[in-house]
């Protein structure tokens, strides 16, 4: 029998070191998320990406959005921090 890991330390690739706080477990099979792990983008200062590297980095982003939110406001909020990390064209 396993023991429980929630609460105990793992060590992955980049020899950081992460605390488990949930497993995920029989998650759907049309779900595009595929991983070993997942991890807050804020622990992660370690993964960076660069213009040689692609296969560094990648995540998804998620916002999530209330009932009564203005959507036109949301893009224009979602626009205009898009280029201001990324540039206009």
């Amino acid at each position: 029998m396993c023991s429980n890991p929630i609460g105990k330390s793992i060590t992955v690739n980049i020899n950081k070191e992460y605390m488990v706080s949930a497993i995920v477990e029989d998650y759907p099979s049309n779900s595009h998320f595929e991983f070993d792990f997942i991890a807050n983008i804020f622990s992660v200062v370690d993964f960076k990406a660069s213009e040689d590297n692609w296969g560094t980095f990648m995540c998804f982003p998620y916002i999530k959005i209330y009932a009564e939110t203005n959507i036109d406001t949301l893009r224009k909020k979602v626009e205009f921090h898009y280029n201001k990390i990324f540039g206009t064209e």
